[in-house]
């Protein structure tokens, strides 16, 4: 037999036995496939000429060219509709085979946005010890991990979160940047690093500057950021 049939025949089987679903609805998808054809069609996607510091298309960019730690942030979506439900099954419904779609997307806009950067490696937002606890994993590290793994880059680990704050989603947008201040460290010299830091959504973008701003104090010599979804400014 030759090599693409049997290629083929595992694919199909696999299907058959261990069927993919979609990342965004869970409906069971073609073999091969991992969004379904309406989850497809409906998602909202970051095009057009969008805003090089926040990501988002100028249409909805409010930062108004504030000053971030972080060079440029972007996501393959925004959060509503359809990646909106994608994404809180895989924070809240330990919907974790998700990432990988995710991770996919990412890598897209990456390489469009990003082709002429190069990092040494990614990392994530960390959770606090009763954070983790209480998810019981770190969705924003399980993104980086998957990312990494497209990107062909090390995963490294190196900002902590020593004590709890808030849930950033329970402050107000103003409230968001006290909440996390003085909040995570760094456990490791990063002298001349270019860093690629990831998050599950940004929202006012307050997380991912106060860990830019310290892996920057830890030697960094630049902060890129990606998310999964980011948040529409009107």
């Amino acid at each position: 037999m030759k090599t693409g049939f049997l290629k083929k025949l595992l694919v199909n089987l696999t299907a058959l036995f261990f069927p993919e679903r979609c990342a965004f609805c869970g409906k069971v998808t073609s073999a091969g496939e991992h969004t379904c054809a309406q989850c497809k069609s409906d998602l909202p996607l970051v095009s057009g000429i969008i805003c090089k510091t926040c990501g988002c298309e100028k249409a909805f960019c409010s930062c108004k060219k504030k000053h971030f730690e972080f060079k440029r942030c972007i996501a393959p979506f925004y959060y509503e509709g359809i990646a909106k439900r994608g994404v809180l099954r895989y924070k809240f419904g330990n919907k974790q085979s998700a990432v990988r779609v995710f991770a996919i997307y990412a890598t897209e806009i990456i390489s469009r946005e990003y082709s002429t950067e190069h990092f040494d490696f990614v990392t994530a937002v960390p959770m606090s010890k009763a954070e983790f606890s209480n998810r019981g994993f770190n969705q924003s590290e399980a993104f980086g991990i998957a990312l990494a793994k497209e990107l062909a880059l090390e995963f490294k680990k190196v900002l902590s979160k020593p004590f709890d704050t808030r849930p950033q989603r329970s402050c107000s947008a103003t409230n968001r940047w006290g909440n996390v201040f003085g909040a995570f460290s760094v456990t490791s010299s990063l002298e001349g690093k270019r860093v690629l830091l990831v998050d599950d959504i940004m929202t006012t973008g307050a997380t991912l500057n106060e860990c830019a701003k310290m892996l920057k104090l830890s030697g960094a010599a630049v902060v890129f950021c990606t998310v999964i979804a980011s948040v529409k400014k009107y």
